[in-house]
Order: C-alpha cells, then sequence, then structure tokens
C-alpha cells in the first residue's frame, strides 16, 4: 500500500515550465539583471494565474495574458516572447504549476511562489 501512495506522489509532482533561453535573452540585451529577475518574477505570477484560473484554450490564455502582463507592467518581456507553444501546453495540462525556470548568463534560475529579486539574485552567487 505504501508502495502506491509514493507512485502516485511521482507521478503529479509537477515540473517547472522552462522558458526558451534565446527568447528570452533576445528581450533581455540593454537590461540590468535585476530588472529582468524583476519581471520574470511577473511573469511567473502571469503563468500561475492563468494555471490557477484554469484556461482552457490558447485564445484565452492570449487575451488574459496580454491583459496581465500590462496590468503587472512588465517592462521587459511580451507575450511571444515567453508564451511559446511549449509554455501554452504546459500551463494548459498541468496540474498545478509551481515554478518557472530559464537559463540566464549560463546560470539555470528557478522562480516560485514567494520569490523576491533578491532571492533569486541569490542563485547568480551559487
Amino acid at each position: 500500500m505504501e508502495e502506491f501512495k509514493n507512485e502516485n506522489s511521482i507521478e503529479k509532482e509537477p515540473n517547472p515550465i522552462v522558458l526558451d533561453k534565446m527568447k528570452v535573452m533576445a528581450m533581455m540585451w540593454g537590461n540590468k539583471i535585476e530588472d529582468i529577475v524583476t519581471d520574470l518574477i511577473k511573469v511567473f505570477s502571469v503563468i500561475k494565474y492563468l494555471n490557477e484560473k484554469g484556461v482552457t484554450t490558447q485564445k484565452e490564455i492570449e487575451e488574459t495574458a496580454r491583459d496581465l502582463f500590462s496590468e503587472f507592467d512588465v517592462a521587459i518581456f511580451n507575450y511571444d516572447s515567453i508564451f511559446t507553444k511549449n509554455v501554452i501546453d504546459q500551463v494548459l495540462g498541468s496540474n498545478k504549476l509551481t515554478s518557472v525556470s530559464v537559463e540566464i548568463n549560463e546560470t539555470s534560475i528557478t522562480i516560485s511562489s514567494g520569490a523576491t529579486t533578491e532571492s533569486v539574485m541569490g542563485q547568480f552567487k551559487k
């Protein structure tokens, strides 16, 4: 019985959404890393909201995300730089999203609930 519980918990453990490195890099030129991280935290909030809201179509993702990018004042990134087919599929298909990850300057960072600019910046110092 215990073995059965372990198998179920492994299957339901969510994976982070991995953002497209090249699209993120294309948007970050000329911006301070702190500003990039702050915007990525806002992006994670948008993605998490979409997942929790239970959106069911790509059109609903696009409309809601564009509105939230404006509302949250996401300055560096735009819908097209974040919402690749892979990200859209994960938002539509995941039970619960817990984090987003991306590689910046050859450092893999992960942003999850409660992340602050300072906590994410600490990942660069590892």
